[in-house]
């Protein structure tokens, strides 16, 4: 199933924009054997969070922050009330590649959704969003 645990001692920090480009169906989205740190949403700034995974509405932007271990690890989406989904692999070093049908733990884990009444910046002169409702983060 791959590198569930990432080395301590060979770490890689990356920095990705995941997103939603649907228009029906809302993901929930994991890195196998890591958590995600949320810094912004929609490109907006928010108190940084860790979280298993994301859940992302149609439309919705998360640009996270994880540091990676060696090894092979599953990135799953999976769409939300439907039997589809995606599957790709992320490879810093060597390993076993993970079955098509891998369901990695963090997608049942501490998930990360936005609400559309209010939004916690990290700089208090952050610009208002004028053309959006206010959103704030929350944890399921």
């Amino acid at each position: 199933m791959g590198n569930e645990h990432p080395a301590q001692d060979h770490q890689h920090e990356s920095a990705t924009a995941v997103i939603n480009a649907g228009s029906d169906t809302a993901y929930r989205v994991a890195l196998g054997g890591h958590r995600l740190t949320v810094t912004h949403t929609d490109g907006y700034p928010v108190r940084h969070q860790q979280v298993d995974a994301l859940l992302i509405g149609m439309g919705e932007r998360y640009d996270v922050l994880v540091t990676l271990g060696d090894g092979v690890f599953p990135l799953v989406a999976a769409a939300e009330g439907k039997n589809a989904g995606g599957l790709a692999l992320v490879r810093t070093g060597s390993g076993r590649t993970p079955a098509a049908s891998v369901r990695p733990r963090e997608r049942s884990g501490l998930i990360m959704t936005v609400e559309a009444d209010a939004i916690r910046a990290v700089a208090p002169d952050a610009p208002a969003r004028p053309h959006l409702p206010a959103r704030r983060l929350r944890s399921p």
